[in-house]
């Protein structure tokens, strides 16, 4: 450790100390001595029971003594398995960074701060950003794999029991139903399955497919994850080191099929959720599933998990002209692969990420391909693209990678973040941009300062991530259109406002999707789905609609994304599940201003003095 992290490490110390103080000492006004003005934090279940930013020196001082009232955070210190304190590189000694850990009366958790050098301050630097997230709960240890006793069995009552006969019982269900349902088995129903099983919640993933990865298998052939291989971990499970950097979706869905078995989880595949209602009485679900033999089954688990996937259904728009056109149309979620078109005119309707995949796949295969433009794009070179996670952030591991990017994902922070990024990103892809305007595609400029990655919080279209299919425009092997020269589809084709037709065979409509609202009004009715709103992209509070934290629905739950917003949102949505389920906390949903019904530091609070009293 060099001299100026030494001291650095020292600030973080006395700093820490302070913090820890106030806290357990319930002192507000200690508080504001230690943040900026203008501060952010943002808690994981570790102190709100919720999934929760806060904005400004005197809601974060407000907030945190209540709910430390709660809590009782104590045990402060440095954490000894992170990077040690120390400056962050490129700012000039004026910005430092930390991690530390924490206990409870809950559990245990972990923060993460920003300090910035400010004179006036104690210790000579004030806290900028504060991230805190519970890693587990008192009383309620994870299950260690491995480690149950084999000479009596994998059950107490079944002597000489082996393996595959305790998984086969287990995951039956012949004598009982889950207290968690997990409607989807993609890496969200798997992730949310997997932190279930290791805090000892009896919980079933179904999903409509034949085997897990079923989701993936049945997607368009070309597709490959954009995202690159260490972003793409599993909870508990390392992938394999001979993977390659941007796996194919068969090799995904081979993997994810082999994580379900490997990890034992309770999967029913060839399995239809048909409709959920909510039973107030008895505070649980009424579910009907379909099993593979066909037979109907109503359930009564506690909770209701949708894990249906990123997106929900197709969305086609009403284009002029497109119900006369007489060639076919598919929309991109359809499509499958580019052989079944060689030789034909195809037009692909779109310029995001799926649309240049497909159009790819049709002019490697044969296909004469034209794209069709409404709106600018945001295109970027993959490897530039990956370098949004860690952006001026040196190699670090999957946890510390997981805490730091959760606490940074604080709205005004994320978003100045992603500025930053994104005017380096458009200096690194220049020259392709250059390429593609001469080409005709219409890239987006200034007025895109966020990039693509707020894209995918935001609304999950208007970027592509180049995997090759840039190159082909730049040379001329893909054309590219535009709607406002567009008069209507007509019976052979696109007519123009010149009057010019251009003859097509099929057209692949690659225009994206509904909300995830209509898969929630498929699942449990129009009333539960008006209730809990819009699902996806940022809510007035800064953090992402209804994505793994209590929703407008008592014990409904919804996760959705990538990977890796699975695998990190999972673990705190599974503790907020356990905690409700055994007691800690009551059943908690979310009312129309956004707070949590009942408030769960006033109910902590109250369960404690009650149980003090007796």
């Amino acid at each position: 450790m060099n001299e100026q992290n030494a001291s650095m490490f020292q600030k973080a110390q006395e700093w820490l100390k302070d913090f820890s103080s106030a806290l357990e000492q319930g002192n507000a006004l200690d508080l504001t001595e230690l943040f900026f003005e203008e501060s952010f934090w943002r808690d994981l279940v570790a102190f709100t029971w919720d999934v929760k930013q806060v904005h400004g020196l005197s809601a974060i001082s407000e907030e945190l003594s209540r709910a430390a009232v709660a809590v009782r955070p104590r045990d402060f210190a440095v954490h000894p398995d992170r990077t040690p304190p120390r400056v962050v590189p490129e700012t000039d000694s004026r910005q430092a960074e930390f991690f530390f850990r924490f206990a409870t009366d809950a559990g245990h958790g972990e923060g993460y701060v920003i300090l910035r050098m400010d004179q006036q301050a104690r210790h000579g630097m004030r806290a900028y950003m504060l991230g805190t997230n519970l890693t587990d709960l008192v009383g309620r240890p994870e299950k260690v794999p491995g480690s149950r006793e084999q000479l009596f069995g994998f059950e107490p009552t079944e002597p000489g029991q082996n393996w595959a006969e305790y998984v086969e019982k287990r995951s039956s269900f012949d004598d009982r139903d889950p207290e968690v349902l997990i409607v989807g088995g993609g890496q969200a129903g798997l992730s949310v399955g997997a932190e279930l099983e290791r805090l000892g919640v009896d919980y079933l993933i179904i999903d409509k497919g034949e085997r897990p990865g079923d989701s993936w298998r049945e997607r368009y052939h070309s597709l490959s994850l954009h995202t690159a291989l260490s972003r793409n971990k599993l909870p508990y499970m390392d992938l394999s080191a001979n993977f390659p950097p941007y796996i194919s979706k068969d090799k995904w869905a081979n993997w994810v099929e082999s994580y379900a078995r490997t990890m034992d989880l309770n999967y029913w595949s060839s399995t239809e959720f048909l409709e959920g209602s909510f039973d107030d009485e008895t505070a649980s679900w009424v579910a009907q599933v379909r099993l593979a033999d066909g037979v109907i089954r109503t359930m009564r688990p506690k909770h209701l998990v949708m894990a249906k996937g990123i997106v929900g259904r197709p969305r086609i728009p009403d284009l002029p002209g497109l119900n006369d056109f007489a060639g076919e149309i598919v929309h991109s979620s359809q499509f499958k692969h580019g052989e079944d078109y060689r030789g034909k005119n195809v037009m692909v309707v779109g310029v995001g990420t799926s649309a240049h995949d497909i159009a790819l796949d049709l002019y490697n295969h044969g296909a004469t391909t034209k794209m069709l433009q409404r709106g600018p794009v945001t295109v970027v070179d993959i490897a530039v693209a990956n370098r949004a996670y860690d952006f001026h952030v040196p190699r670090m591991t999957v946890p510390e990678a997981d805490q730091r990017t959760d606490a940074m994902l604080v709205l005004p922070v994320f978003t100045e973040n992603m500025k930053a990024y994104t005017q380096k990103a458009n200096e690194w892809s220049a020259e392709l941009h250059a390429g593609l305007r001469k080409a005709g595609m219409k890239i987006s400029g200034a007025e895109n300062e966020t990039g693509w990655l707020y894209m995918v919080y935001s609304s999950r279209s208007g970027y592509y991530l180049d995997q090759g299919c840039s190159p082909v425009i730049i040379d001329g092997g893909i054309k590219v259109l535009h709607m406002e020269h567009v008069d209507r589809f007509v019976p052979e084709g696109l007519r123009f406002i010149d009057g010019t037709v251009l003859p097509l065979d099929a057209l692949v409509m690659a225009t994206g999707f509904q909300n995830l609202q209509v898969e929630v009004e498929a699942m449990v009715g129009s009333e539960i789905a008006e209730r809990v709103g819009p699902v996806g992209g940022f809510g007035e509070d800064g953090e992402v609609r209804n994505f793994c934290r209590p929703t407008a629905q008592q014990q409904f739950w919804i996760v959705f994304g990538g990977v890796m917003d699975c695998r990190k949102g999972a673990k705190q949505m599974a503790f907020q599940i356990k905690a409700q389920l055994g007691g800690l906390v009551p059943a908690l949903s979310r009312s129309s201003d956004g707070r949590l019904d009942p408030c769960p530091y006033d109910a902590i609070v109250q369960a404690r003095d009650v149980s003090l009293l007796v």
